[in-house]
């Protein structure tokens, strides 16, 4: 997940594991070209590794690279975005300490990252479902103020308050409280409950309206700031070099869509 040179042909890499959670190990001469360990320690490989441990450290015996993820590294948006996503997670995560979750939501996030036609709509799904992994999931089945369950709520009076975490209703005491809330356009709470409990193997199998695809792109960066309490702007440079990308505004009209879900596009 990072990668840092040492010297003239050393590394020390930030290193998921299922089992360990981050680790720091250190890799001697991964930066030599004959090195066994040239491209496993790569940014962002998936590979296999055997680790020594000794005296708090470390070092990898042998590694085995599984997958490169190489259309990273030949377009700017992807690699921009695995670079945020990375630093989302070792943000969250506290070394050393199991979270196979989240080490599984990585795999699909990367794969979907790499490989799915919309790269900047996949960061901010991955990260709204890591969001809700480690405990910041938004309430979506009542109103977070009164307490009313969604199926009181009317389809045309659903609002987001990033403040509140979670749903407002459309009752005039719960909606003039929540002065950040947010319309929710047709379709957007569809997305947002696939997110939080769909299986990781289709968390991406969906299509969405441009209009709820925006909805979720800016709910997703500014709950992500919110919760973190850190500004990321990673991701500006993919909004300053795509013109057409417009953040969500509240629909003047109906339209929407329901995510509709499609066949798997993930292997694991």
């Amino acid at each position: 997940m990072r990668v840092v040179p040492v010297g003239e042909s050393d590394r020390i890499i930030s290193l998921l594991t299922e089992d360990q959670g981050l680790i720091s190990v250190s890799v001697r001469g991964a930066r030599r070209t004959r090195s066994p360990h040239l491209m496993t320690t790569q940014i962002f490989s998936f590979s296999t590794f055997e680790l020594f441990y000794n005296k708090g450290h470390y070092s990898i015996n042998v590694s085995e690279l599984i997958e490169p993820f190489s259309a990273l590294q030949q377009d700017i948006d992807r690699l921009v975005c695995a670079s945020h996503l990375a630093e989302v997670l070792i943000d969250s995560l506290r070394d050393d300490l199991a979270q196979p979750g989240v080490y599984r939501l990585w795999a699909y996030g990367m794969q979907a990252i790499s490989r799915q036609p919309d790269p900047f709509l996949s960061v901010h799904v991955v990260q709204l479902r890591l969001l809700m992994e480690i405990g910041f999931a938004p309430r979506l089945d009542s109103c977070v103020l009164c307490g009313s369950p969604i199926e009181q709520m009317a389809d045309d009076a659903l609002y987001f308050s990033i403040a509140a975490g979670g749903l407002i209703c459309g009752r005039p005491v719960c909606h003039n409280r929540a002065a950040d809330r947010q319309d929710m356009p047709p379709g957007g709470l569809a997305c947002l409950q696939h997110i939080l409990r769909s299986a990781l193997p289709r968390l991406f199998s969906f299509t969405l309206a441009p209009d709820v695809r925006r909805f979720v792109i800016d709910l997703s960066a500014r709950y992500l700031n919110h919760q973190m309490e850190k500004a990321y702007t990673r991701l500006d440079m993919i909004r300053h070099l795509h013109a057409d990308f417009e953040p969500y505004e509240t629909p003047q009209t109906d339209q929407g869509a329901e995510p509709t879900e499609k066949d798997d596009q993930s292997d694991g």
